[in-house]
C-alpha cells in the first residue's frame, strides 16, 4: 500500500510506539531536501487519515532519521544546518558542516512539533558530525553516531563514507554525552 502518492519522495518511514502513526522523511517534489512528516494511520493502516509535517525551514536543512520516545510523545532526529545542498553538493569544508541532534514534543491534536531543542549539539572537532539519533527502551537515553570524515575521499559525494564512526551514548536531554 501506497501511502504517500504524490511527486515527493518518502524515506526513513518510522511506526510510533502504540502503530497508530508514522514518522518518515519527505522531500519535496523529490528534491534535495527534507522535512519530518508524521502520517497518522486509520485502523487497518492501510491508509494516512491525516499527515502533518514536524519539522520544516523551507528549503535551508534537512531533517532526518526520526525516532520516537518509547512513550510516543517526543521525536528525535538529525538535522543539517549549512549552506549548500548536503546530498547533491557535497561537502565543502570551507562552507562548514553543522549536523545536530535536534528533539520536538510530537502534538497529533494541533498537527505539529513543539519545544523543539538541540540535544546533541555540533562538536568543535574537524569534520565530526553527529547524527542517527535511537532511544533508549526506556527512553531516558539517547544512542547516536559521531563521524569523522574526510572531504577528499569524496568530493562530490554523500558523507557517508567515513573515515571512522564512533557510537556515543548521551541522556534523552543532550546532557552527559559520553
Amino acid at each position: 500500500v501506497d501511502l504517500t502518492p504524490g511527486p515527493d519522495a518518502a524515506f526513513d518511514p518510522e511506526f510510533s510506539p502504540d502503530g497508530t502513526m508514522i514518522a518518515h522523511n519527505r522531500s519535496p517534489d523529490n528534491g534535495p531536501h527534507a522535512e519530518i512528516w508524521i502520517g497518522v494511520l486509520n485502523a487497518a493502516r492501510t491508509a494516512f487519515v491525516d499527515a502533518w509535517a514536524l519539522t520544516g525551514r523551507g528549503y535551508v536543512a534537512a531533517e532526518v532519521d526520526p525516532t520516537w520516545s518509547p512513550d510516543g510523545a517526543r521525536i528525535a532526529y538529525s538535522s543539517y544546518d549549512g549552506p549548500g545542498i548536503w546530498f547533491t553538493e557535497g561537502i565543502d569544508p570551507a562552507l562548514g558542516l553543522t549536523w545536530r541532534i535536534y528533539g520536538m514534543e510530537v502534538n497529533p491534536a494541533g498537527r505539529r512539533g513543539t519545544n523543539r531543542r538541540v540535544l546533541v549539539d555540533a562538536v568543535a572537532e574537524a569534520n565530526t558530525v553527529s547524527w542517527l539519533p535511537g532511544y533508549s527502551p526506556d527512553g531516558g537515553q539517547l544512542a547516536f553516531i559521531r563521524s569523522t570524515f574526510n572531504p577528499a575521499a569524496w568530493p562530490g559525494g554523500y558523507p557517508f563514507g567515513t573515515a571512522s564512526s564512533r557510537l556515543c551514548v548521551a541522556n534523552a536531554d543532550g546532557t552527559g554525552q559520553r
